[in-house]
């Protein structure tokens, strides 16, 4: 735990964008058409799907909320993700592979942030939820490394990545 908030803090120095760090615990696809894209079913409970690939680039959280929409998770659907699915780090692919409850999987790469800069990538991985706690405050993210994931505290002027969901 203690790794983690001094690589977050170290990483996003200039906007002072992690404002906690909430808790750490511990991917064949079965595709869903939607609208031309494909998503993965990884047996959740709420049966939220999730497509397999990122979107290109690093949003900062109104880009990402203006590009996507609803679209992209809430911090709800992220953190069922990071609570019931298995997630094991790939060191060849440097990102994790989040494998469900039914044993289909994604593979999310540890893409880095962007504060001032790109920072950690192929060791950290920062994804937007949609869920922001005030106006002009922090918005909720998911943070992994080797060594664990965690729901995430950030500035939205920080640049991480983004994973749909199906709407």
């Amino acid at each position: 735990m203690k790794n983690v908030l001094k690589k977050l803090l170290l990483g996003v120095m200039c906007f002072a964008a992690v404002v906690a760090i909430v808790t750490i615990t511990g991917c064949d696809k079965e595709a869903v058409e939607n609208d031309g894209a494909s998503y993965v079913d990884l047996g959740l409970p709420s049966g939220t799907l999730w497509k397999p690939t990122n979107e290109e680039g690093l949003y900062n959280y109104d880009s990402a909320v203006e590009t996507f929409g609803s679209k992209l998770p809430t911090s709800e659907q992220i953190d069922e993700l990071r609570t019931h699915c298995q997630w094991v780090w790939d060191e060849q692919r440097k990102g994790c592979m989040v494998i469900g409850e039914n044993k289909e999987s994604i593979f999310m790469p540890a893409a880095g942030i962007n504060s001032c800069g790109i920072y950690y990538v192929g060791t950290d991985g920062y994804y937007w939820s949609s869920t922001i706690l005030d106006i002009g405050g922090p918005a909720i993210g998911l943070s992994f490394y080797k060594d664990g994931v965690s729901m995430i505290e950030v500035d939205p002027a920080i640049g991480m990545s983004v994973r749909l969901v199906k709407d």
